[in-house]
């Protein structure tokens, strides 16, 4: 299983990684106000719910960003349809998996989550926002911004 697992984020580490040291990847952007000294900082896709689709998962992306804060992550390709938040947390324990018990410095809400349509969604609206494609969609203050990676400026700060 963890072979599996570790495996499944070998594409999501490759992403992460430009030419010349530039991010890139689905999902790119800027972490400010990074906190000094309380661990490795790491980025996560918590599952949220949204519009009556109630998504509990977590998928952990071993991407450390530049020592600028810049970042880039490939996306997991979830089975079903629900909403993500990506998120910046200090690791304080190296467990490589956000703790909210123990992970106290996160990322604040910047307003935008990503959606994931699957192949079985036959809906047409979510959460009052129409035009959502299959795959992965952006959606900011309840608006959607764009259908289809890559989604750049996702810009994260604590």
């Amino acid at each position: 299983m963890k072979k599996i697992a570790l495996l499944a984020l070998l594409p999501l580490t490759l992403a992460a990684c430009g030419i010349g040291g530039t991010p890139k990847g689905d999902v790119t952007g800027n972490i400010s106000n990074i906190p000094s000294g309380q661990g490795t900082i790491r980025i996560a896709v918590l599952g949220v719910s949204f519009g009556g689709i109630s998504n509990t998962s977590t998928d952990y992306l071993t991407v450390t960003p530049t020592d600028k804060g810049a970042y880039g992550a490939g996306l997991p390709s979830p089975t079903g349809t629900g909403a993500y938040r990506v998120a910046a947390y200090t690791d304080t324990d190296d467990s490589k998996t956000y703790n909210a018990d123990k992970d106290k410095a996160i990322t604040k809400d910047n307003g935008k989550l990503l959606v994931f349509i699957a192949n079985d969604f036959s809906g047409d609206v979510i959460g009052g926002i129409s035009g959502l494609a299959k795959g992965w969609n952006l959606v900011e203050n309840g608006k959607l911004v764009k259908s289809g990676t890559p989604f750049n400026n996702y810009d994260l700060t604590f």
